[in-house]
Parts: structure tokens; sequence; C-alpha cells
């Protein structure tokens, strides 16, 4: 039996984790967010803990509310990373959520094109349908942005990371072109602003049952907050850049951004 992933990819600060959260609450599907990053923490050696203390899985705790040692899910799994490898491991996850929820349809909310040619790609044990969630170049600049200041980390202005996001994107659109119609492009403001519409074009692409309060999420290093008993139902938008004359100002240095943007959210990319 093949097993049914959708696969939720974009870049980091894209809205990925809030897909995923909306897709578990609405879907009968098995939430195990971001797995790749899941198998890292599981498969770290001392040595990677040193540079990336932040893998430290032994610290995490499950969005089921258990720890990684008892949660139902993640503690077997766990259990085999002595005796696999990395692709070994995803292998065995996947046959663990048949054993456990048998053929109810995993979300990986891994965002990566990298994990996707890890684990799927060459996989004809899945069924893989791709969702590609983009967000207005000029929101995620400033997103991005205020993470770099909050962890001390380097920002080279708003120019740079205006192209960074352009280049990031069109590589990934263009891997996932191979795919075909296995795969769906949502834009991050037309979910929080059309959200009818847009909840209509992955209804038809994912053609999954409507949940009744049963989800499923085994979450290590997302959300902590997804088997809440309140629903999730709108976003918060930080629209501040919307009134913001620096993007008119570095529009000369930025053409080839927003042009490309624009491309992204014509609606011929919404069916």
């Amino acid at each position: 039996m093949k097993k049914k992933v959708i696969y939720v990819a974009g870049l980091v600060r894209s809205g990925t984790t809030f897909l995923e959260l909306m897709l578990c609450q609405k879907y009968l599907l098995v939430g195990l967010g971001e797995v790749a990053q899941t198998i890292d923490g599981i498969k770290a050696t001392a040595d990677d803990l040193t540079k990336r203390p932040w893998l430290d899985i032994s610290k995490r705790k499950c969005s089921c509310g258990q720890s990684i040692s008892e949660c139902d899910y993640w503690s077997d799994v766990n259990n085999k990373h002595s005796a696999l490898d990395k692709k070994g491991l995803h292998q065995y996850l996947l046959d663990r959520s048949i054993e456990l929820y048998g053929n109810r349809t995993i979300i990986d909310s891994s965002k990566d094109i990298t994990a996707i040619r890890d684990y799927y790609e060459n996989n004809s044990d899945v069924d893989l349908k791709i969702i590609y969630i983009v967000r207005d170049f000029r929101s995620w600049v400033e997103s991005i942005r205020k993470y770099l200041r909050l962890n001390n980390m380097p920002d080279y202005g708003a120019v740079y990371q205006s192209y960074r996001w352009m280049k990031a994107n069109k590589n990934n659109i263009n891997y996932l072109s191979r795919f075909g119609d296995k795969v769906l492009l949502i834009q991050y403001e037309k979910l929080v602003f059309d959200s009818a519409n847009q909840w209509r074009r992955m209804e038809e692409f994912i053609e999954e049952d409507v949940n009744v309060k049963t989800e499923v999420v085994h979450d290590v290093y997302g959300s902590r907050f997804k088997n809440t008993d309140t629903p999730l139902e709108t976003v918060k938008y930080d629209s501040k850049w919307m009134v913001n004359n620096k993007y008119s100002l570095i529009y000369p240095f930025t053409f080839p951004v927003f042009a490309f943007n624009a491309s992204l959210y014509s609606d011929t990319k919404n069916g």
C-alpha cells in the first residue's frame, strides 16, 4: 500500500507552520511537523549538537504533550535510530504511521526542497502531493530581517534579502515543476484574506475527508500548540510594510523582484 504524503514546502517565515496547523485541524491527516529536522535530531551526534545545539531532541517535547521517549509515535521511531540510517529511519516512520493510523495521509512540513530529494523523489512507496506556499516578498523581507535582528544574525539589507527571496523561490519552483499536477501553489496573503477560495483549491487538490475533531499531530520542532481545544481559524497579518515607502525607494534596484512577485500572485496561479 502506497503511503499518501502531503509535503508543505516554502521558505522559512512563509507560513508553512500556519498552513500545516490549519490542514491538520480541518482534515483527517497525521501531522508530523518538520520530519527531516526530527530525523536529524534523532540521528544527531555530539559534534552535530556542538554546531547546532538547538537540534538536541532530548530537550524537545512532542506537540502531543509527551517527551520523545514517551510519545506513542516518536518513541518507537527513536528506538530504531542506531540500526537505521536516515533514509531507513524515514521509511520506518512511514510504516509506523500505517501501523498506528492506517491509510490516513501524513502531512510533512519540512519546508526544504532538499528533504523532497532525499526522502520522496525516488520513493515508489509514496503517493506524494506538494503544497508550495509563497509570501509577498516585502512581507517576507520584513519578517526575516526582524528574525535576524532578534537572533543577532547578520542582515545585509532589504535589497539583498529581496533578491535572496527571488532566487530561492525561483529555484524551488523550477525544481518542483518536474512533479507536474502534484504541486499546488498557495499564496500566504490570499490564504489569509481570501481563505474560502484558497481552501476550495486545497480541498480539490488533496481530496481528503473533513476532520471531525480527531486531529493527530506529532510535531517536535514546529509549533507546540497543535493539539489545542481552540482551533486556529485566522492569523494576524503584519501589514506594516504596506505603508512603508522603503519599497518604493528601492524599486529601481529591485524591479526583477517586483515582476517575479507579481507573476506569483497573478490570477493564472489560482486555478
